[in-house]
């Protein structure tokens, strides 16, 4: 179930190095080039592996750590494993009171699964 994101990763790698060390946030830089290592993946372990991989600081978008969940859910999906994708749509639908904008479920390439959940996310909230 492995994707190819090759091209995804090489320009957001080239604006992290542009990024001065300790003068900005960049966690959601490293989180999206960890979604698209996780998605390029061959296995789920390696998925989570990269996921899990990003530490973020103090300062980061509070989300970031909800993007990790829904990309762990997706890749749960990929891999064939209802039961681990189930674990993490609940713990994202337990912290998010709202399904990310699409621009930024766009932005970290996991907006076509984020919309297969809309049924779930209406049944849960409605």
């Amino acid at each position: 179930m492995r994707q190819s994101a090759s091209p995804l990763i090489p320009p957001l790698e080239k604006r992290l190095a542009g990024i001065p060390a300790g003068r900005f946030p960049t966690g959601s830089i490293r989180m999206n080039i960890a979604v698209a290592k996780a998605r390029a993946a061959s296995t789920l372990g390696a998925a989570e592996e990269v996921l899990d991989s990003v530490e973020l600081g103090e300062h980061e978008f509070l989300w970031l750590k909800d993007i990790r969940t829904l990309a762990k859910s997706e890749a749960a999906h990929r891999f064939d494993q209802p039961a681990l994708e189930h674990e993490h749509v609940a713990a994202f639908l337990a912290r998010q009171p709202m399904l990310f904008e699409p621009n930024i479920a766009l932005d970290f390439h996991l907006l076509r699964y984020q919309e297969q959940l809309k049924p779930l996310y209406q049944r849960n909230k409605g």
